[in-house]
């Protein structure tokens, strides 16, 4: 009976440890809650109500994300929906948005993929909860947390399996470190030749020896984020652009936006709004997350 007994729990771990093992993320990670990236944006067409880009919230009026993720999108197309983790059982906890404006960098180029950035602005404002927070920027005065060998997460609901369209169900993340662009460049010469050249306003990502490990399809605009125990996460990076449908193995490093590079930018944005409607009710940091 013992023995049976012994037979019966040995074979549960086994299935239980290759079911962990059979888990495909965004690409090669876990799923995750939205309590650990309570910033995550769900960028989806009003329409049909379907994912198309991540965002992430940055205070409880703009949502950050990719220009390419909106620039042949008006306002009225999207809703931004926020505070959950399964896109088709969201919860009590879901908030959702129309957007009001979109802004996007006055450099993107849509060809080399540089200044790949943009703001919405809201309707209304978020309300912010364990499901709802916003993600403190990186400083340029402070550039540790982007540097080269750095574990950093990024998250979304893109694709989780290279070469195989839909994103997913569930909420995705996966730690990957931090490269050098002349590495990740060397990477994307085998993988992708034809690719555009990496700018001082580009992160790279990747897991050489380990597999392809990192953002897909799907995850577009959504948050690069250095995290340390104890302390607040910070956004360091955009998700931008990779390999095409996320081949080429550990040949295949994600690119992001350097928000070092462009917080000036993201700060002179949001001062003008605030500006222009009159407020004086704002203290302002350009080295930190603030409030309307």
């Amino acid at each position: 009976m013992k023995k049976i007994i012994l037979t019966i729990v040995l074979v549960s771990i086994f299935v239980s440890n290759l079911k962990a093992q059979d888990i495909k993320t965004i690409t090669n990670g876990f799923p995750i809650e939205i309590q650990n990236a309570p910033y995550q944006v769900s960028i989806q067409n009003k329409s049909s109500g379907n994912h198309f880009c991540g965002g992430s919230i940055i205070n409880n009026k703009y949502v950050l994300t990719a220009a390419h993720c909106v620039k042949s999108t008006s306002a009225s197309d999207i809703t931004l929906n926020v505070g959950f983790s399964i896109q088709n059982n969201p919860g009590n906890n879901l908030q959702s948005y129309n957007a009001k404006k979109i802004v996007i960098h006055p450099d993107y180029n849509p060809s080399t993929k540089d200044f790949d950035l943009a703001i919405i602005e809201i309707e209304g404002t978020f309300t912010f909860n364990n499901f709802v927070k916003p993600i403190e920027l990186i400083s340029p005065q402070n550039l540790a947390p982007e540097a080269i060998g750095n574990q950093v997460r990024v998250s979304g609901w893109g694709w989780t399996t290279p070469n195989q369209s839909g994103v997913t169900n569930q909420l995705q993340a996966v730690d990957v470190p931090i490269i050098s662009n002349q590495r990740a460049d060397n990477q994307l010469d085998i993988s992708y030749p034809n690719h555009s050249e990496l700018t001082q306003r580009m992160l790279s990502t990747g897991a050489v020896g380990m597999g392809r490990q990192g953002a897909c399809r799907g995850d577009s605009g959504g948050p690069l984020v250095f995290r340390q125990n104890g302390q607040n996460d910070i956004q360091i990076g955009v998700v931008s652009w990779g390999v095409p449908d996320c081949n080429g193995g550990e040949n295949s490093p994600s690119i992001y936006t350097r928000l070092s590079q462009l917080v000036d930018w993201l700060n002179g944005e949001v001062w003008n709004f605030l500006r222009i409607q009159g407020s004086n009710d704002v203290c302002f940091d350009s080295s930190k997350t603030f409030i309307l």
